[in-house]
């Protein structure tokens, strides 16, 4: 192979054949090789996992002393340091922990832990007490896959852990929705309607001003993960609600400049997400 571009395009053919595991979608992931795909696999698999199937050895665990980061883990799908070095068995810990973080599958958490959200479980049951005004990104017209909303919360928490190191309000998180405070006065929700192949997020109704930035932010996240983990292959749609109760899309929302949504020019605030790497990707939220 004599040029760059014969050497992406083998690597390319390799990667649809299984043969190696070569993401693009940003320049560390682009330099990043792994020619066991199974070895990866089998990797991350020995974290998120279907307890049900696959149960920790919980005298193992026990007999490592390790028994309260189980308890966290299972309670709030919350890993310490400790526990992914038993998990991988001190090997390669580093190397997975980054993988993770830069393909969205973990994100930071306070005091040197780590938030998995495949691995939540509980489900919230309380759609009808969500107030505020609601963006809906809407994925019917094609599909809303697993996974999509799992890396939602982990950019979402990542974006959080930067601006506040410790957060001021620990997130609410459930396997189908969360409530995250990025800073003072930018509170908002996030719930997943599988069956209806939606994402809903909800701002508080008392700070119209933050309503722009949420939506900015969110759409800026789905844009990243799409490219990112998805090959660029989701689609949606965004419906934005009026202050009377009523859904609108988004062109008709922008035409119209639709309080609160339009506050400030939202599209001028979308972050690049393409061939951008995470950690400035989330430095630029």
């Amino acid at each position: 192979l004599s040029s760059i571009e014969e050497q992406d395009a083998a690597f390319e053919l390799f990667h649809v054949r299984g043969c190696v595991v070569h993401l693009t979608s940003t320049q560390i992931l682009k330099n990043l090789i792994i020619i066991k795909p199974q070895w990866l696999v089998e990797g991350i698999s020995k974290l998120i996992r279907d307890k049900t199937l696959h149960p920790f050895n919980e005298d193992d665990i026990r007999a490592a002393g390790l028994e309260d980061d189980l308890k966290l883990m299972k309670d709030n799908s919350i890993v310490s340091e400790d526990f992914l070095e038993y998990v991988w068995e001190h090997d390669q810990v580093a190397f997975f922990v980054d993988f993770m973080q830069r393909t969205m599958l973990l994100s930071p958490w306070k005091d040197d832990k780590y938030l998995v959200p495949s691995l939540l479980n509980s489900m919230f049951s309380g759609q009808g007490s969500l107030r505020g005004f609601k963006c809906i990104f809407d994925f019917s017209s094609s599909f809303l896959p697993i996974g999509v909303f799992q890396r939602l919360i982990c950019l979402c928490v990542a974006s959080a852990y930067i601006d506040n190191k410790e957060y001021s309000r620990e997130p609410t998180l459930y396997a189908n929705f969360a409530e995250i405070e990025f800073k003072p006065g930018l509170v908002f929700r996030l719930l997943e309607e599988k069956e209806l192949e939606r994402i809903s997020l909800f701002v508080d109704n008392n700070n119209p001003k933050s309503a722009a930035k949420a939506y900015s932010m969110v759409m800026s996240m789905l844009r990243k993960l799409n490219y990112d983990a998805f090959g660029a292959g989701l689609r949606w749609d965004v419906l934005l609600q009026t202050s009377s109760g009523d859904l609108v899309r988004y062109a008709e929302a922008k035409d119209e400049k639709i309080f609160p949504w339009f506050e400030n020019d939202i599209q001028e605030n979308l972050v690049g997400a393409q061939n951008v790497d995470l950690g400035s990707f989330l430095d630029s939220l």
